[in-house]
């Protein structure tokens, strides 16, 4: 039975393979300009010395504690672990291979007489440690953040501090889910209050083997990329099924629409002789989502303009295109006025590569010739 110790703050870590990074993370806990700190560590099965190198380095340290599964049973179960194991009143998430800046948690549980959970802005680092972005959520100010606001745009990222109340209503978390820092402040944010920090007070670590960092640049894999959409499938699954244990049915459409965009896709990977466009409008004709009077129309467009923002990176100009078909009209002067503010949000890819530019003319192109008479 673990003993909760009052002000103390427990971070839990999941460690697999990350021997390159681990005691940069544990040294950036440590050293946190508030004193009452502990660190509790599950190595999931390493294979590259991580667990021994903890051990050599912190086994007679009072303030960290070592654990390890002999196979791998992957992040999650890790992180299920190290909370298991944490006495802290608050509970702080730091990923294996990121770094916290000294003040994060001084200046994280100053907002903890208000929150029950607060996050913050980050700063990007490679693996030399170099800070390559000094504020990456650099369009995000402080703001609380509602659970509608959590369930149409997922976030989080790894700089999650919480109220140890709060913890054990998430914990143990679903095993197989993809997204610890997406579920964690979802569920935190149904039933209680959550804030977002604009402070960059983490940083977080962009490499070759980390699945987030396959977002960092676009243009070397858009296959990966691909795949990467595809793995969240999983995480809305376990959002639709808490959706059903809560009784939120306002949302039950939403989440079923944005399941089928994603098995769509899973499709288009998995049997490429299939059109692509024929698959979406039988999302659309099973779903029948505009028709539902329960989903307000905005939140339908983010969820389209998401997807056509991906279709578009994908080069799917034709599907895209079965998308806009299907917006809703309802409360819009016409249609055409409609189609032409959702193309206008596209001026803003000018900020990236040529060729994405040259992506998005193509499609203006495409939806001039067959939507826009």
């Amino acid at each position: 039975m673990i003993t909760v110790q009052k002000d103390l703050v427990s971070f839990i870590i999941a460690a697999y393979n990350c021997r390159k990074y681990i005691l940069d993370c544990v040294e950036s806990c440590l050293r946190q300009s508030y004193s009452s700190i502990e660190v509790v560590i599950t190595d999931d099965g390493s294979s590259d010395g991580t667990f021994n190198s903890l051990n050599e380095n912190y086994s007679g340290n009072p303030k960290v504690k070592l654990f390890r599964f002999e196979m791998n049973r992957k992040k999650i179960a890790a992180f299920n672990n190290s909370f298991a194991c944490a006495s802290g009143e608050y509970i702080a998430i730091v990923g294996a291979d990121d770094v916290n800046e000294p003040n994060r948690i001084e200046e994280q549980l100053k907002y903890m007489n208000t929150y029950d959970l607060t996050y913050c802005n980050l700063k990007q680092i490679n693996n030399e440690n170099d800070i390559v972005k000094e504020n990456w959520l650099e369009k995000f100010h402080d703001s609380e953040i509602s659970f509608e606001s959590m369930l149409l745009t997922p976030s989080g990222v790894g700089s999650i501090l919480m109220k140890r109340k709060i913890a054990e209503t998430i914990f143990p978390m679903p095993e197989t889910l993809p997204h610890e820092d997406w579920w964690i402040p979802l569920l935190a944010s149904h039933e209680n209050k959550i804030f977002f920090s604009s402070k960059p007070l983490y940083r977080y670590r962009i490499h070759g083997t980390n699945l987030s960092g396959l977002h960092s640049d676009y243009s070397h894999n858009k296959l990966l990329h691909l795949r990467q959409e595809i793995r969240d499938l999983p995480y809305y699954i376990h959002v639709r099924k808490y959706l059903e244990s809560k009784n939120e049915k306002k949302y039950y459409n939403w989440m079923d629409f944005r399941i089928a965009l994603l098995n769509a896709l899973k499709e288009k990977l998995n049997r490429k002789n299939r059109t692509f466009s024929v698959q979406l409008q039988q999302v659309f004709r099973q779903i029948n989502i505009t028709t539902q009077q329960d989903i307000p129309v905005q939140d339908y467009i983010r969820v389209l303009l998401y997807f056509i923002d991906k279709f578009l990176y994908f080069g799917l100009w034709r599907e895209a295109g079965v998308l806009l078909r299907n917006v809703p009209k309802t409360g819009l002067i016409n249609i055409k006025e409609y189609k032409l503010a959702i193309l206008l949000r596209y001026h803003s890819v000018i900020e990236f590569r040529k060729s994405y530019f040259c992506r998005l003319l193509k499609f203006l192109a495409y939806i001039k010739r067959r939507f826009i008479q």
